[in-house]
This record gives structure tokens, C-alpha cells and sequence, in this order.
């Protein structure tokens, strides 16, 4: 019997060196690598949008994303998401207030926190695709080898441009829906994908000596 390859695609909401963001959050989505239908997904919804109006400037964007585009167009992304077979594992860092160096190593700090419960769930997820962050290549290398070193190197972790492949997208749906929901004290959108979510984990960065 083929075994199936899961594949996983993070992005996260919030900056780490941001005052105005009171948290970070990391979005992971585990899905099956040759499963077309949600690579499909962002880009059938675009096609759909109309031509005129505050959504149909939406058509014009370079990518959908969450703080982008409208109340219409983020319940009907996540509600689309909600029917894919996925499963969704959150971290949410509590910055309390704190200016956080935009650094590979804090990054990978983050990842190394929530990955160990997507490689629980799917112990055969071997490729980990990370949405482009840094301005310096080498920076996004850095940032992988230190993922991947955390891990025995059993799991690859890719940097990928969004514009690429919609899914890295997908979850930064998720992962703006989680934030929305803890800057404005509002789960509106959290909700639509709350039974999808396998893993939801909250810490505090200054506690990070205990992670």
C-alpha cells in the first residue's frame, strides 16, 4: 500500500520587532501533497470575486491575504478551508509589549515550538514549505538549517514565495483569523475553523527559557 505524503505550509501573522502587534501567531497546515484541489483553492476564489466595488479592487491584489481583503472574502476562504482535508496545528507568542529582534534564530525558535506536535500527529511529514520572510537568501538558509538541525534533519524546510503556491496563503488565512482574534478580542473568524484545529498553543516570549 502507497503511503501517503503529507506536506506542511506555514506562515505566520504579526512581527516580532512590532509594537502594534501584541502577538505573533504561527499557522501550520498539514495536507496531502498531491491533493490539487486546495492548491486550486485561493485562485478559484479570486476568479470568482467581482469586477467592481471594494471586492473586485481585491482582484486587482499581487496575492489574497488576510489583512487584505474584505469580511466576504476571508469567511469565504476560511469556510472553503474549513471542507479541505487539512488539519491546522496554531502557536500564538505573547509578546507583552516586548520589541523582538526580526532574527533566523527567533524565527526558527518559533517553528521549533509547534513542529514536534505536526511530526506527532503525521510522523511521516518529511517537507516543510515557509513562506519567504527574509530580504537575504542566506538569512532564509540559516533560518532552515536551524529548523532542520532541531529535527536530526529528518524533515527538509523550504522557503517558498506565496505568489508561488497559493497554500502558503492558506495559512496565512489562518494564521490572520488567530490574530484577529486576540488583537481585537473578536473570534469571528477563528470560529469558522476552530473543528479544524488540532493543536492551539499559547506561550509567552519572556518565558521562553522554559519552552
Amino acid at each position: 500500500m502507497t503511503q501517503v505524503e503529507f506536506v506542511a505550509f506555514v506562515d505566520e501573522s504579526g512581527s516580532l520587532p512590532d509594537l502594534s502587534a501584541p502577538v505573533v501567531v504561527v499557522a501550520v497546515l498539514v495536507a496531502d501533497a498531491q491533493d490539487r484541489d486546495l492548491q486550486r483553492l485561493i485562485p478559484k476564489i479570486r476568479r470568482g470575486l467581482p469586477d467592481k466595488g471594494a471586492r473586485g479592487r481585491e482582484r486587482q491584489l499581487a496575492e489574497l491575504k488576510f489583512f487584505k481583503t474584505s469580511d466576504k472574502t476571508r469567511r469565504q476562504v476560511l469556510l472553503a478551508l474549513k471542507q479541505e482535508a487539512v488539519t491546522l496545528f496554531v502557536l500564538v507568542v505573547d509578546k507583552e509589549g516586548l520589541t523582538i529582534p526580526d532574527t533566523p534564530g527567533n524565527h526558527a525558535l518559533l517553528m521549533k515550538q509547534i513542529l514536534p506536535y505536526c511530526l506527532e500527529r503525521f510522523p511521516h511529514l518529511r517537507r516543510v514549505f515557509l513562506d519567504n520572510h527574509f530580504a537575504r537568501a542566506g538569512d532564509e538558509g540559516v533560518r532552515s538549517q536551524l529548523i532542520e538541525s532541531e529535527f536530526d534533519e529528518t524533515i527538509q524546510v523550504l522557503a517558498i514565495d506565496s505568489m508561488q503556491d497559493s497554500r502558503i496563503n492558506l495559512a496565512d488565512f489562518v494564521a490572520g483569523a488567530v490574530a484577529f482574534a486576540h488583537k481585537h478580542d473578536d473570534t469571528r473568524y477563528e470560529e469558522l475553523i476552530r473543528s479544524k484545529i488540532a493543536v492551539y498553543r499559547v506561550v509567552r516570549w519572556n518565558e521562553k527559557e522554559k519552552w
